[in-house]
């Protein structure tokens, strides 16, 4: 264990950056310099649902993300440290910014020499439909734990605050799990198809060491990669 991720460490400090629908279309690539993180930490952003497209589908995004990046069974967290000693840890979460506008992130921690492999293998997976072992295993795993968030009166109330506010509905009598229950391969190609604008998706990338040049960035990750044939412009926060 210590040989294979010694030099892969949690950056806990990394900034919380959330993107608005404006900086959606001016902003390809953004980097920041911080000098608490150990190692770079890279969040990669897609374009996806909005709260108009109801609370149904967010589960559904929900399921999708934690079979791609949740627990430790999950297939990134499988892939990407387990079997190749890439990253500390792999997250992933959604950002419902308004009726017209989402994103979902992925969020790592690695080094600069291991992004560009790391990227190539997200959006592979990204590509290949979750087995049905898995999503059986990542619904039972998210029914469970909304379960244990259930028990709690106070987390009940601000869960069903949250669903009232934003989709007009209410989580009583097991609404949550019925839907998850209904989840099928299906749904979840068709729902990453319709929602998940991969050609539009966003780096921003935070690193410890000053100096770095965009252009070293670019020319490390992106340059011969057939993976990733867009345009980039770099932006300093």
């Amino acid at each position: 264990m210590n040989k294979q991720f010694d030099n892969i460490e949690k950056n806990p400090k990394a900034i919380d950056i959330h993107i608005n629908s404006k900086d959606w279309f001016n902003k390809n690539f953004a980097f920041n310099h911080n000098h608490n993180l150990k190692t770079i930490s890279v969040s990669l952003i897609i374009p996806s649902i909005s709260r108009k497209t109801g609370v149904e589908n967010s589960i559904l995004q929900g399921v999708i993300l934690n079979t791609l990046a949740g627990p430790q069974n999950s297939r990134l967290f499988k892939i990407l440290r387990q079997e190749n000693g890439l990253i500390y840890d792999v997250y992933s979460g959604s950002y419902l910014a308004g009726n017209n506008f989402g994103y979902v992130y992925i969020e790592f921690s690695s080094d600069l020499k291991n992004i560009r492999e790391i990227l190539n293998i997200i959006f592979n997976e990204i590509k290949i439909l979750p087995e049905v072992e898995e999503i059986k295993l990542i619904k039972k795993y998210l029914i469970n734990r909304n379960n244990l968030v259930m028990d709690d009166p106070r987390d009940y109330f601000l869960d069903n605050l949250y669903a009232l506010f934003y989709f007009k509905k209410l989580f009583l009598d097991n609404y949550y799990e019925k839907i998850i229950e209904q989840i099928r391969r299906e749904a979840i190609r068709n729902f990453i198809k319709t929602y998940w604008n991969l050609k539009k998706y966003k780096l921003i990338i935070q690193s410890n060491e000053k100096g770095v040049r965009f252009e070293d960035l670019r020319t490390s990750i992106f340059l011969g990669s057939p993976s990733f044939p867009f345009l980039f412009k770099f932006i300093d926060f």
